[in-house]
């Protein structure tokens, strides 16, 4: 078998030597100084070295670093993008995002505070476009993102119940989703996502431990919140268990900015072995921004948080991606976030530009030019 290196590889130096990154299988291999000439001999020249290097040949190809000579990567990437294309074409993927605003000044948070507030009119003007692509595509996937959605729960339940309503009448698809800070969810909020308006993922998150959690998720008078959100998770997971709502996924995001693995595992001893039955978790490093910029956890050491909860009965989630994309701006035009004033965005992060309205109810087929 005659192998050739991949065309995705990308080499990140360090001070122990060099990080190989296979942006296409998402592989990550750490070289040490001095492995790296050999390794780098190997990427270059692998059937001329096959015969001394069997072990390193077979962990490069293993993880995507090498590829038979005859495999076109980038014609499998194209199928996948247009397999996906096929499977969502009659389906709508909407991140909605009606306020900027938040009850908590997290430092590190990227998104920038925009004045805008969806207001009713506008709330006719998206159920009109939303109403009218169930309609037309028969499934639609939301999400409340924000900013923080729960500020405001008379948009989410209106939303949700004229949703629901069509959907169930005309017997179509519409799933909901939320991504929360979790200050705001207490048991009856939960009660009423859970089965009022049916939302079938929520996800909350920590910032590592209980100490850690305290100094940096905070409002803006610098209370903490750890307490209080662990409440509320653990009221929405009784909740799921009351009422043997299955089909509900809650997620929970540990935010690592470089604690320890005994600091995550005091995190995760608050969670009974019953409660790990009704929820997933990851974990994700901090990465440095334009006004954030410390010393934070790297993707390299993921795989030890994983292999921790694994080992203490959580159920984990260690691919949280978007298949062959890496966020949901690279999902064509079935993949939009409507903003608080109708603009829409590929991407919900950083400083975005719209690039249609759904004022307009025309935006999916805008967004695709």
């Amino acid at each position: 078998m005659l192998l050739k290196p991949s065309r995705y590889i990308v080499t990140v130096p360090t001070e122990q030597g060099v990080t190989l990154c296979n942006t296409l299988t998402k592989s990550i291999i750490e070289v040490t100084s001095s492995s790296a000439n050999t390794v780098f001999a190997v990427l270059k020249s692998p059937n001329e070295r096959a015969e001394n290097f069997c072990e390193t040949i077979e962990i490069l190809r293993r993880t995507g670093f090498l590829v038979e000579t005859g495999y076109d990567e980038l014609a499998w990437l194209e199928s996948q993008y247009r397999r996906q294309e096929e499977a969502t074409s009659n389906a709508l993927f909407v991140t909605l995002i009606p306020t900027m605003k938040c009850n908590l000044a997290c430092g590190y948070c990227s998104q920038e505070f925009m004045p805008f507030e969806i207001t009713e009119d506008g709330t006719n003007v998206l159920l009109k476009f939303l109403i009218s692509e169930l309609r037309n595509k028969g499934r639609l996937y939301l999400t409340f993102f924000g900013g923080e959605p729960l500020i405001r729960p008379a948009f989410v339940n209106r939303v949700c119940t004229e949703l629901n309503n069509l959907a169930d009448a005309e017997s179509k698809k519409v799933e909901f989703m939320m991504v929360t800070n979790g200050v705001l969810l207490d048991e009856k909020v939960s009660r009423n996502l859970l089965l009022s308006n049916r939302v079938k993922v929520i996800q909350v998150t920590f910032d590592g431990n209980q100490k850690s959690h305290d100094s940096r998720r905070i409002p803006k008078d610098g209370s903490a919140t750890f307490s209080r959100i662990l409440g509320n998770v653990k009221l929405m997971l009784a909740v799921i268990a009351e009422k043997k709502l299955d089909s509900v996924r809650v997620m929970i995001r540990v935010n690592l900015f470089n604690e320890t693995l005994s600091e995550i595992d005091a995190l995760l001893d608050y969670f009974t072995e019953s409660e790990k039955r009704h929820f997933r978790i990851y974990f994700r490093p901090v990465f440095n921004t334009d006004h954030w910029k410390k010393e934070n956890a790297d993707n390299s050491r993921l795989t030890e948080y994983f292999a921790l909860a694994e080992a203490k009965g959580f159920q984990v989630s260690r691919n949280m991606n978007y298949g062959y994309q890496y966020c949901e701006g690279g999902g064509g035009a079935n993949w939009l976030n409507i903003m608080g004033n109708l603009d829409v965005w590929k991407c919900s992060n950083g400083n975005s530009e719209s690039v249609a309205s759904a004022s307009t109810c025309q935006c999916a087929s805008e967004a695709a030019h």
